[in-house]
């Protein structure tokens, strides 16, 4: 729960950061190098699940050790990409000064500081959705979201059920548990995402044929293709 609630506070100003700060010539190629990156760091967060699972070098207790350092060495950096100190933000937006003759406003009913009942709150919500594009996007993401819940849930069991005695390629054993097959698949997911976005330079399709081309036609193939291949296998 608090994981969540924090993801939700952040994720609209992080997913900001790029069109805030980006001209939008270059926006496609900071956005491939900052996926790529990504899907690196997850690839060996992934082998190291694996190895975890495998019983090979990693103990539980090391890696709670490791994400406490990490996260104290990551501090420093994180700080200064949000241009802040320990302690101590500036806003980002300061309010504009007002001339000498302009005379103070006493009320505060829509001064942007962030208050109001809730009633206002909903409302601003709601008076989202008359923008077509972003009614039918949020409806995609809330149904992706919940479909993708359900499926995560049963995946674990569903490998766990298919391949009781271990996981095999080529009569050579890659996981002997569930935990190390969930590792498995997902670095070799996000490998596949590492090599795709080398190789494909996203950037440049987004420029050549527009970026909701480029969504449209790429998840109309993931959600043909996904099927299949959980049937297949």
């Amino acid at each position: 729960v608090a994981m969540n609630m924090g993801g939700c506070l952040a994720s609209p100003a992080f997913n900001a950061v790029i069109p805030d700060t980006v001209p939008l010539e270059q926006r496609g190629l900071c956005i491939t190098i900052g996926s790529w990156t990504a899907n690196v760091c997850t690839v060996l967060g992934f082998g190291v699940g694996w190895m975890l699972g495998e019983g090979i070098f990693f103990t539980d207790t090391m890696l709670w050790r490791i994400n406490i350092v990490m996260w104290g060495l990551d501090m420093p950096f994180f700080l200064i990409a949000c241009n802040g100190e320990a302690g101590l933000w500036k806003p980002e937006h300061l309010p504009a000064p007002k001339p000498e003759s302009e005379p103070e406003v006493a009320s505060k009913k829509n001064d942007g500081s962030g208050g109001g009942s809730c009633q206002t709150m909903v409302g601003s919500f709601v008076e989202s959705f008359r923008y077509p594009t972003y009614k039918w996007y949020w409806i995609f993401l809330a149904m992706n979201a919940f479909s993708t819940m359900v499926e995560t849930s049963f995946q674990f069991f569903w490998l766990q059920d298919c391949f009781p005695a271990g996981y095999f390629f080529f009569q050579w054993r890659v996981a002997s548990n569930v935990k190390s097959a969930v590792a498995l698949t997902g670095m070799i997911t996000t490998f596949l995402s590492v090599v795709c976005i080398a190789t494909l330079r996203p950037h440049w399709w987004r420029e050549r044929f527009g970026g909701r081309q480029v969504i449209l036609w790429g998840m109309l193939l993931n959600y043909f293709v996904r099927p299949f291949s959980f049937a297949l296998f």
